[in-house]
């Protein structure tokens, strides 16, 4: 009878915790993802050859909360190299029937050519428009447009 209501209190005391953390929450964090392949079209703009094959970009932030402060991360791949990021803002908008994230992150790797260094901070405007988000989706990073995107998606959740 003892382990009982042992399981009981412990029962309840959880569904105290989920459930208290439901209500405390109250709406979910604004987040962005994404795992896309395009072409990098970017180079030209500084006379620098496209590099071979498609450029390769993982991405997920979420925006900070009461509990929680700004998170995510990227790395990125193309035919000179690759890095990876760690996010310290995101901030989110509706533009016309789409959602956009602008991310801004601090470069913790660089094994890339044309990547400024360790330390580093950059940003970048990611542009959700329809799902899927081959041929649609795209991002916008100093100031010059992405080829859209030839495989994978981005996603805002705002």
């Amino acid at each position: 009878m003892k382990r009982l209501f042992a399981l009981l209190a412990a029962l309840t005391a959880l569904a105290a915790i989920v459930g208290g953390s439901a209500v405390a929450g109250g709406s979910a964090a604004k987040k962005v993802n994404g795992d896309i392949w395009f072409q990098n079209d970017g180079y030209a703009a500084y006379g620098i050859p496209n590099p071979p094959g498609l450029a390769h970009w993982v991405l997920n932030a979420q925006e900070a909360t009461a509990n929680s402060p700004v998170k995510g991360t990227m790395t990125y791949e193309d035919g000179y190299g690759s890095y990876t990021a760690k996010v310290t803002d995101v901030t989110f908008e509706s533009h016309g029937g789409h959602q956009d994230a602008t991310i801004t992150a601090v470069f913790t790797t660089d094994n890339h050519d044309y990547v400024p260094g360790v330390g580093i901070t950059d940003t970048w405007t990611v542009h959700d428009v329809a799902e899927p988000g081959v041929g649609q989706d795209y991002f916008t990073h100093a100031g010059l447009d992405s080829s859209k995107i030839t495989a994978g998606n981005i996603q805002v959740h705002s």
